[in-house]
């Protein structure tokens, strides 16, 4: 039995914005900076999410996790930025490239590009068997081994990328992965008792588990399970306007879904995103608030219709903590 899900992959970066608009035109995703500063690249499930953060620590050493992706062309990679660093030559099939970090990758080239143009996550090990097992374990499917020594795991649930391969390399793991991945789980203490290592549990700051897996490979967990602050009332949180006390439900740390807004409250950002109905918000409005002002994250009209920067679906009833990161 699976002890966690796949939800979504993170980057770290010095330039935000470089990487993020890179990896968009090399995947075909979306790139979006939302007000909060978080940006992300978004695609058509919210599993094709892969955020990119900001670190202060620069770039060192050889990526330990990187990524395969399909193209069309090397000169499409490299006008977005990309550099070749080997050649495709002999048996191997693909070309090794870096981003505009120097961040490794691996190009592989397809006359027509599925639309998911992830094709393996890469995870570089010092026993790869081993640690196919193990992730294994955690998502619940089959290991292959394949040639070279070194093992994929296929049809992991909710991962839209064709393979999580493991890879021997004999250097060891020095510095923090700046590629790693997020996922769900019921329970961190399954996890633990798998062999993973907490290395930071939610606080102030962060609403999730940072853990590493049995050779150090770090990544995060989201709870399932209602946060109880996140589940008190809406109004025992400073800065929620008095218009709107007990119509709404906490969903991260200054943001709420509201079952009902007044439209004035919003009436300006509706009209900057081109709403053309704004009679009636009923189907659901999430805010971001302080000190009673409101800053529209996403809303549902009357006609169940979204309206505003997230349109993925509607809001109300359906939106838990784990998605808001």
């Amino acid at each position: 039995m699976a002890i966690a899900r796949y939800k979504d992959l993170c980057l770290d970066a010095g330039d935000q914005v470089r990487l993020g608009v890179f990896w968009a035109g090399a995947l075909g995703l979306t790139w979006q900076v939302r007000d909060s500063g978080e940006a992300l690249l978004t695609g058509p499930t919210k599993q094709h999410a892969i955020w990119v953060a900001v670190v202060p620590e620069p770039r060192t050493v050889k990526n330990r996790v990187h990524l395969d992706v399909y193209a069309r062309d090397l000169a499409d990679l490299e006008a977005l930025g990309a550099t070749v660093l080997e050649p495709q030559s002999g048996k191997r099939t693909w070309t090794v490239m870096a981003d505009p970090e120097g961040g490794e990758f691996c190009a592989f080239l397809r006359a027509e590009p599925p639309d998911d143009r992830l094709h393996a996550l890469v995870v570089d090990c010092a026993d790869p068997e081993a640690q196919a097992h193990w992730w294994a374990r955690v998502y619940g499917v089959d290991v292959t081994a394949m040639n070279n020594g070194w093992f994929s795991l296929e049809g992991i649930p909710d991962m839209p990328i064709r393979s999580m391969d493991f890879v021997p390399v004999p250097e060891p793991k020095t510095a923090k992965n700046r590629v790693h991945w997020d996922v769900t789980v019921p329970a961190v203490a399954p996890l633990a008792q798998a062999g993973a290592v907490v290395l930071r549990e939610p606080d102030d700051d962060i609403d999730w588990y940072v853990l590493a897996d049995p050779e150090g490979n770090e990544f995060c967990a989201f709870t399932e399970r209602p946060d109880p602050v996140l589940s008190q009332p809406v109004e025992e949180l400073p800065g929620v306007p008095q218009d709107l006390r007990g119509s709404g439900r906490i969903v991260g740390r200054q943001r709420a879904v509201f079952e009902q807004v007044p439209v004035a409250r919003v009436e300006e950002q509706l009209t900057q995103l081109g709403a053309d109905r704004l009679d009636q918000l009923t189907g659901g409005v999430e805010v971001t608030f302080q000190r009673e002002e409101l800053v529209l994250v996403h809303a549902v009209d009357l006609h169940g219709d979204a309206v505003g920067p997230r349109a993925e679906g509607p809001v109300a009833g359906e939106r838990d903590a784990a998605l808001v990161q």
